[in-house]
């Protein structure tokens, strides 16, 4: 682990998310050509080529709606001289949904787990994820694929060891040496995800090398996002107003933000579109440090009370229980508390990043009818009863077998002409969960389902999954 360590030390030191110069080049004309390792032959790569181009609407859905990110990742990898076959792995990973979590903790466009972004030097608490951020997260894994090579001594078992863990194809390669045989990616006794991982990945390419019958996303060599210092934190309904954008557009590009501001201590970096960026840097010059919300952390002592803190800091008891989560006004003596002295845009910027998150869909909506997205915490079983199917329907639908993990964000054909989309439901007082299912035309067991609800209980203000079918409202 010490060396994983100084390698990704000095590879953090001299690696970036390096700016290419506008251009209006069609990027899949750019791309095809690079794509160097899709040359290699074998069946498994064969058969998930035709997958591919025989349910190309899925991969079409998914390219859609991560398009933004390929150029920026492709000229990451590029910069380092890596096969660019590598910035396709976020597209089999997580379907390009920089929010998706999978059951194992995996987070972020590279699905890097928790144990392995801590290695890598990604930080994550109570206000962002940079497993989620763009550049770091993209940095740390690249980062982690070079050393990964430097071990393995190629690009087939690297990979393998990125899906597998650096372990398990260590162990394999030990026991065939052993054995004295030859060992390759397609002799090892690997997992059967790690199996079809990179066929899957190499499949992939051949198709965006050669794309007949895909209707692929237009998308240009030109970067539509950069990276903004704002030299101290701000709120991120105060980034709105400034860069002149949504408050969801601005979580939509920063989805390391778990609250509704960027972390007290920093990094205090926001990513922005770049025809907002001029304007942006203009009026956060124009901006007074007394314009910038004050924040503090108070540890409790011993006679506190909410009141008495809050009349210390000049804020009030509702502001700092909103801060702190908390759903009432009993603390503990030792309790830390986060405090600010004001609650400008407090109304705009949500303070629950589960709810804010799930706000943010990535995937355009409605989906076209007979595809189910994966949302956190769903499963087979669950999903087939959405749709009225069962789960080996679902599982011959799409060639799945029963290790294959579910990932949030994924596309499933329901084999079902039921296309369905997600809405948002805010209870109001009186509202009861019958009435919401009449009113939408669901059942309250599967209100109560796509929500984890353990009771009928709600309360005003709570934020109701609900998912409705595509000709509804």
């Amino acid at each position: 682990m010490r060396r994983l360590m100084l390698i990704l030390a000095v590879a953090g030191l001299v690696s970036g998310w390096t700016p290419a110069q506008a251009s209006d080049e069609d990027f899949w004309a750019w791309l095809g050509p690079q794509l160097e390792l899709a040359d290699i032959q074998h069946d498994e790569i064969d058969r998930w080529e035709a997958r591919y181009r025989r349910r190309h609407v899925e991969l079409e859905i998914i390219l859609q709606r991560g398009k933004d990110f390929l150029y920026p990742l492709a000229m990451a990898v590029r910069d380092r001289g890596m096969p660019l076959e590598i910035a396709l792995l976020p597209i089999i990973e997580s379907h390009l949904d920089p929010t998706a979590v999978s059951d194992q903790g995996a987070r972020g466009l590279w699905q890097i787990l928790p144990s392995t972004a801590e290695h890598l030097g990604l930080k994550h608490d109570w206000w962002s994820d940079e497993s989620a951020d763009y550049l770091l997260s993209t940095r740390a894994a690249l980062n982690y694929l070079e050393y990964l090579h430097d071990r393995f001594g190629g690009w087939l078992l690297a990979l393998a060891a990125y899906n597998a863990g650096e372990g398990r194809v260590w162990s394999e390669m030990r026991r065939l040496n052993r054995r004295g045989d030859a060992f390759d990616l397609w002799t090892m006794r690997l997992p059967v995800q790690t199996q079809v991982y990179v066929p899957k990945l190499l499949g992939l390419a051949r198709v965006l090398r050669d794309p007949h019958g895909v209707d692929l996303p237009a998308l240009t060599t030109r970067r539509s996002f950069t990276r903004i210092s704002t030299d101290g934190p701000l709120d991120v309904a105060q980034i709105a107003d400034l860069a002149k954008l949504s408050v969801e557009k601005v979580y939509r590009l920063n989805p390391q933000l778990l609250r509704w501001s960027l972390p007290p201590q920093g990094p205090y970096t926001v990513y922005l579109p770049i025809e907002s960026s001029a304007a942006f840097r203009h009026a956060l010059a124009q901006m007074s440090d007394n314009q910038r919300r004050k924040w503090y952390r108070h540890n409790v002592a011993s006679g506190e009370t909410l009141s008495l803190i809050a009349k210390r800091y000049n804020s009030n008891v509702n502001l700092i229980e909103a801060l702190n989560g908390l759903k009432s006004d009993t603390i503990k003596v030792g309790q830390t508390l986060v405090i600010s002295d004001h609650e400008w845009g407090m109304g705009r910027a949500t303070l629950n990043a589960a709810r804010q998150r799930g706000r943010l869909d990535f995937a355009p909506r409605p989906l076209k009818a007979g595809y189910h997205q994966v949302a956190q915490g769903e499963s087979l079983w669950s999903i087939a009863r959405l749709y009225g199917t069962s789960v080996d329907k679902l599982r011959s639908h799409n060639d799945l077998n029963p290790r294959s993990p579910l990932v949030p964000g994924q596309l499933l054909r329901t084999g079902t002409t039921d296309g369905r989309h997600k809405v948002f439901y805010t209870v109001r007082k009186g509202d009861a969960l019958s009435l919401i299912a009449q009113r939408y035309k669901v059942r309250v067991r599967d209100i109560q389902a796509w929500n984890q609800l353990d009771s009928s209980l709600l309360k005003p203000g709570q934020t109701l999954e609900l998912r409705l079918p595509a000709n509804s409202g």
